[in-house]
């Protein structure tokens, strides 16, 4: 999983369970766990900025490969409130062909490329409007 992250040093189990409780508590935050009779499979979260929502995802490593990623994304989008529109940004760091397939397929498009956490970042944007399907 680290090595999809735009940071990829270790974190320390008592500094993420802090950062995990803010995110929990943080009414800016829409965090979905996704869990199956055989364990966690994975995780969206949605961090609201502004009037964007930026989605960051992780799968279990046993459930990769399934196309469960596009999955949890469009099941995630479509649970969101769509009273107003509003525009979902993701990041995807250049090398991880897997996730930039998984928002194409999902039906967000390629905005833009740029040099960010020291590596190539692509940016994708998928435009919500009320009543309207993605």
């Amino acid at each position: 999983m680290r090595a999809n992250a735009f940071h990829q040093q270790y974190i320390e189990l008592n500094d993420h369970e802090i950062w995990f409780k803010k995110r929990l508590n943080d009414p800016e935050v829409i965090m979905l766990v996704i869990d199956s009779e055989f364990g966690p499979v994975g995780q969206v979260r949605l961090d609201r900025i502004n009037s964007n929502l930026i989605l960051s995802y992780s799968l279990a490593r046993q459930y990769r490969g399934f196309g469960l990623g596009k999955t949890i994304i469009a099941e995630a989008i479509d649970r969101l409130p769509q009273r107003h529109s509003f525009t979902i940004i993701a990041e995807v760091k250049e090398n991880n062909l897997s996730s930039r397939k998984i928002f194409e397929k999902v039906g967000f498009s390629e905005v833009a490329k740029s040099h960010k956490y020291n590596q190539q970042i692509f940016t994708y944007h998928l435009q919500i409007s009320p009543n309207k399907q993605h």
